[in-house]
């Protein structure tokens, strides 16, 4: 009788330990951060850095901005729903994004000697969607828009040319000038619109 109540006590024993450590488990596994940083490591095979949440409400989605333990230089977002569990995210976008990057570096150096300035601290492409890449700028010297073309249209066509010439994706270009908002003036074009321009009469 002795041994087998020892045996029925090892057995809920056995029942105990498993319970609890099934239920640490799941609270190790449950909070957020964790929810994304697995989801990251099983699609795409590597660990990420969380720099930012960024939760908009009380019902909303929370948004982590991550990036690759080797590779920071690729940000992207992953967005959790909490009441699936899903997360969805725009690694493939953020990776277009470098890649298109490292084409522009080698032509960096010509850009700054149109009197091109990076947008934030550095250059940087930056995305929207899958479709759109956006290189930012600052000009160095003010745009006078009412004599852009006899100013400034040369370096802009040079500018474009640069970029072609790089083989870098970016689908956009906006540049503002260096001045103080209310009297900075900025030029947006489209990479697709230039492609068959061969002078800068044709931009």
């Amino acid at each position: 009788m002795k041994k087998y109540l020892e045996a029925i006590l090892a057995i809920l024993t056995i029942i105990l330990f498993s319970l609890v450590a099934g239920i640490a488990l799941y609270f190790a596994d449950s909070t957020e951060e964790q929810k994304v940083q697995k989801y990251i490591k099983e699609k795409y095979g590597f660990k990420i850095g969380i720099e930012q949440v960024i939760e908009k409400g009380i019902a909303s989605h929370p948004t982590f901005v991550v990036f690759p333990e080797k590779h920071p230089d690729i940000i992207f977002k992953a967005t959790l729903n909490p009441s699936t569990d899903t997360v969805t995210d725009d690694y493939p976008e953020a990776l277009k994004a470098d890649k298109a990057f490292h084409k522009l570096e080698k032509v960096i150096p010509a850009i700054e000697q149109l009197e091109f300035e990076s947008f934030d601290e550095e250059f940087k492409v930056s995305y929207s969607g899958s479709k759109k890449r956006f290189l930012k700028l600052y000009s160095s010297t003010p745009i006078e828009l009412a004599s852009f073309k006899e100013e400034h249209l040369e370096r802009f066509f040079e500018l474009q040319q640069l970029i072609k010439e790089s083989g870098a994706s970016i689908t956009h270009v906006m540049v503002e000038d260096n001045r103080e908002p209310v009297e900075s003036n900025s030029i947006y074009f489209a990479m697709a619109d230039m492609k068959d321009a061969k002078t800068k009469e044709e931009a």
